[in-house]
């Protein structure tokens, strides 16, 4: 397949000058907006929906995009140039929809995928962090109990990307307890805002403005059987596959940021001397250095003692 230098098809050059034009005219020219009120215009959101990107990996027989993983790192990294927030909800809602379209039956892709990629749902989310269960996925505490045609779920989830605005969220849960090893014990659901005894608290962050982190509570939360994505105990294998894909369009989404620090601070001056890029440049590899000579001590004789505290 030909390949630029910078190692992109020219489909995917296209792809991306696509995407470069729509972050420079529709979100750049609001961000200070985001930035001040800490809340991204819902016009974003449907704007990007139909562009077809939130269903950037789903196939076109889904009302998808048919794209792949580095359109989905290349599309990531232009809308976070103009705003990390916006970016940051973009891959939240992307990544919402994957445990459906890798492991969901037929009806709850028609169900639940496409109307997330289409915009029906206004953003996506996935809760996975616990307050007691972060890198640790298999310390989830979030149960969900079966009860006939029902899963009885209760719990709390912690530093969740769109939670104030997604009106789909996928998640966690443990279905049996008593499983070993412990991985094997929690399933995959979905849950739909405003089911009952189900509630989202947005707690602000410094940072990524509009992006809505926050909770979400389960207060004895009845979910029909069909909300079950995939095999019941299938759970930790779905994360690790989400893994795979969520890190991968974590980079695109983080090279504008990291690029923009190293372009402010490089900029910037600090003093009444050289940028700080020059000015903070290593002169030589440290180990190049020559030693600092230290004055040897006495044989015989060991060092002071401490002095007494007074």
């Amino acid at each position: 397949m030909l390949q630029t230098p910078d190692g992109l098809t020219p489909d995917e050059i296209e792809f991306r000058d696509e995407v470069k034009a729509f972050a420079r005219t529709e979100i750049m020219p609001l961000a200070g907006q985001i930035d001040a009120e800490d809340h991204i215009p819902t016009s974003i959101r449907k704007k990007i929906a139909e562009k077809g990107w939130y269903g950037i990996l789903w196939p076109k027989e889904y009302g998808g995009y048919g794209g792949s993983i580095m359109k989905f790192c290349l599309a990531s990294e232009q809308i976070a140039y103009a705003s990390g927030g916006v970016g940051a909800t973009f891959n939240a809602t992307v990544l919402c929809g994957l445990p459906m379209l890798y492991y969901g039956s037929e009806a709850q892709k028609r169900k639940f995928g496409t109307r997330l990629i289409k915009g029906d749902y206004v953003a996506g989310s996935i809760g996975i962090t616990e307050p007691d269960a972060g890198s640790d996925v298999s310390a989830l505490k979030t149960s969900a109990v079966r009860d006939g045609d029902f899963w009885v779920v209760n719990g709390k989830k912690r530093h969740i990307d769109n939670v104030g605005v997604a009106q789909l969220l996928a998640f966690w849960a443990v279905t049996n307890p008593k499983a070993e090893p412990k991985h094997r014990g929690f399933s995959t659901f979905v849950v739909e805002k405003g089911t009952p005894g189900f509630d989202t608290l947005v707690t602000r962050y410094i940072g990524l403005k509009g992006l809505e982190c926050g909770e979400m509570h389960f207060d004895n939360v009845r979910l029909p059987a069909d909300n079950l994505i995939g095999p019941e105990g299938h759970g930790f294998y779905h994360i690790m596959r989400l893994f795979e894909v969520a890190r991968t369009g974590a980079g695109g989404w983080g090279r504008p940021d990291a690029s923009g620090c190293g372009r402010s601070s490089g900029s910037a001056r600090w003093w009444s001397g050289p940028p700080t890029s020059t000015a903070l440049r290593p002169r030589r590899p440290r180990a190049d250095r020559r030693p600092r000579p230290q004055r040897p001590r006495p044989r015989g004789r060991s060092p002071p003692p401490p002095a007494s505290p007074r």
